[in-house]
């Protein structure tokens, strides 16, 4: 990813940054127990491993065990779909 590009690599490593404090702040402003959240991520950046990865060990060492999951790992083109056909699943 990006390996001799130092901007895009601090581009990468501050919205990885930002969006696990994004994810955090909405579990935890939402009251919901880290058990019952799973946040689906889609888009360009996050087709990339290690921004994943590195959004995950964020909130891990914030200690936040939130499930990720990622639309490109699974193949889906329409992560707005996914994403609401995941959370109807998960209520169930």
């Amino acid at each position: 990813m990006y390996a001799g590009d130092q901007l895009a690599l601090q581009l990468y490593t501050t919205s990885s940054l930002i969006s696990a404090h994004a994810i955090a702040g909405m579990r935890r402003v939402m009251d919901f127990p880290q058990k019952d959240v799973a946040v689906v991520l889609h888009g360009g950046a996050l087709k990339t491993r290690r921004m994943v990865e590195l959004i995950l060990k964020i909130l891990l060492k914030n200690g936040e065990n939130i499930e990720l999951i990622p639309m490109a790992k699974l193949g889906f083109s329409n992560g707005c779909l996914a994403g609401l056909a995941i959370s109807a699943l998960m209520a169930e």
